[in-house]
């Protein structure tokens, strides 16, 4: 299509004005000649030109009159003591002696038309919404939608509070822009989201997405249809229990050959070793175990060996896990079948073992044959899983100098304490499917599409100048124009030669040029004496 420019142009202003110093830095100026150093050329005045060159009391007295000059009491007696330009102070100025009556329109001060560059590139509309539905009735959200002169960008967000706290988000996003419903992707008249142009997904999703810009070819004003789906998910919620776990030995454990273990409080040397008590803080933990019966020992004619097995199940997924554990005179474990750990035994124990005899010349106890271990303690979190688990401990005993079982025979203690945490489900994963707008296409779904007004582009200018009392009765009231449209009327001081500045924004839209006028709607005889200055128009980033 071809592009379409409408002579139609809406304008907004915002005015401020406030007092600046004179050493305010005057922006990149569209405005010929707005500092008026090159004399009166460069704009048009309905006011009468008095020539700079001739000075005087009074050269200026008559109403409706200006002159181009360096300081207004060159030329008004009432003017003094005079001032500078506003910037840099040495300056030319407009020095005007304003208006004498109330006639309507005011008298024009000052005019100049400025031909304004071609619209950007990337200015954009205003930003129209629209409402995102999920699962057709739901108002989860928006669409926002925006164009330049040469495409249409889409955005999605959540904003419904529910969804966001209930931790919704937005995993896909797919839009298709269209002339008429005919051009977006569809099987019988049902959309095909995998197919539009834009098809992005996001891990782990969003509340709201970044802009979407299609390029697209109409004229400002034109009806797009868009389709804007994005899949919305509920991903799983729950939270984190921990638990805590101990494993003591005592009653709870048994013999491998699946015979009770004799448990007992009553140390069979008559006290456990100072070392060991220290090391097991718990007193339950003095319930050890040991061999008291010659049948469940494996050798038992000079000291021996017995294993005790033990079952316990961990909720969840182990953090942390501690054994701590000591024997006389020695011991050897494994945590579900893995890699056997042992202390005071030599490297091949189970070998020597099998001979049939545990001490002298074997020796396999290292290096000691007497008294109760130290309290050993191992990270064991590696070796636990979630569920079941088994702990296999053998006790090792043995002095050459005693041949009866029962006087000395295998013992061991042992604690294994852990934590483990166990992830709960609060809410299942759930999804739901969202379209923008609230046409319908012509399918069995309820996928919606929005009819979309292009609008002309926000091309911002800001205009600046600069005014000055030179006389403190009856200060000017300046009428800023711009394009017909009044941006703002600016009351000076009453202190002569206060310098203020006074700024227009203002949205040109697509217009090629404009036309800046300058009017004084003081009507009166007295006062109403003023300087302009440093008039600019620039471009807002």
């Amino acid at each position: 299509m071809k592009k379409k420019l409408f002579a139609c142009l809406v304008a907004v202003f915002l005015i401020t004005v406030f007092v600046v110093p004179t050493s305010a830095v005057t922006p990149v100026n569209l405005v010929e000649n707005g500092d008026f150093e090159a004399g009166n050329v460069g704009f048009d005045t309905d006011y009468t030109y008095h020539d700079p060159t001739v000075t005087g009391g009074s050269a200026l007295w008559g109403e409706f009159l200006y002159t181009i000059g360096t300081d207004p009491y060159l030329y008004h007696s009432n003017w003094g003591p005079g001032f500078g330009d506003h910037t840099p102070g040495t300056g030319n100025m407009m020095i005007v002696n304003g208006t004498p009556s109330d006639t309507d329109p005011k008298g024009l001060v000052w005019g100049q038309t400025v031909s304004l560059p071609a619209v950007p590139d990337d200015a954009f509309s205003e930003v129209s919404e629209f409402v995102l539905y999920a699962g057709q009735h739901w108002e989860i959200g928006r669409v926002l939608v925006k164009n330049t002169l040469d495409s249409v960008c889409v955005k999605f967000i959540l904003d419904d509070p529910a969804a966001i706290d209930g931790g919704w988000l937005i995993t896909e996003a797919h839009v298709a822009i269209g002339e008429t419903l005919a051009d977006i992707p569809q099987k019988n008249g049902n959309p095909i989201p995998g197919k539009f142009p834009v098809n992005e997904a996001f891990a782990p999703g969003l509340i709201e997405t970044e802009w979407f810009c299609l390029p697209f070819d109409f004229a400002i004003g034109d009806n797009l249809i868009i389709a804007a789906h994005a899949a919305i998910e509920h991903t799983e919620a729950g939270h984190v229990e921990t638990y805590d776990f101990c494993m003591l030995s005592g009653s709870e454990t048994d013999l491998a050959d699946g015979s009770d273990a004799d448990v007992s409080t009553v140390d069979p040397w008559g006290s456990l070793d100072l070392n060991v008590s220290t090391g097991f803080v718990d007193p339950a933990i003095a319930s050890y175990m040991w061999d008291s019966d010659v049948a469940t020992s494996e050798y038992a004619d000079n000291g021996g060996l017995v294993d005790f097995v033990q079952h316990f199940n961990v909720i969840g997924t182990p953090t942390s896990a501690t054994l701590k554990i000591a024997a006389d005179n020695a011991f050897a474990y494994t945590l579900n079948e893995g890699t056997e750990i042992y202390e005071n035994l030599t490297e091949d124990w189970r070998d020597l073992a099998l001979l049939g005899d545990f001490g002298y010349p074997y020796m396999v106890i290292d290096p000691s044959s007497t008294g109760w271990s130290q309290v050993y303690s191992y990270d064991v979190l590696s070796s636990l899983v979630t569920g079941d688990n088994l702990f296999e401990v053998t006790g090792v005993n043995a002095d050459w100098n005693t041949t009866s079982w029962s006087v000395n025979p295998a013992a061991v203690i042992y604690k294994l304490c852990g934590t483990s945490e166990l992830y709960v489900i609060d809410e299942p994963y759930d999804d739901e499917t969202g379209w923008g707008g609230e046409g319908l296409f012509e399918g069995k779904n309820w996928a919606q599409y929005i009819t979309y007004e292009t609008q002309t582009p926000v091309v911002r200018y800001q205009l600046i100048m600069y005014s000055a009392s030179s006389y403190p009765d009856n200060p000017a009231q300046l009428q800023v124009s711009l394009n017909g449209s009044i941006a703002g009327i600016a009351t000076l001081t009453s202190t002569k030669g206060e310098w203020i500045e006074v700024k227009y924004d203002w949205d040109v839209g697509l217009a090629t040029e404009a036309r800046i006028e300058i009017r004084d709607l003081r009507p009166t005889y007295h006062g109403d004496d003023f300087c302009i200055d440093d008039i600019s128009l620039m471009l807002l980033p």
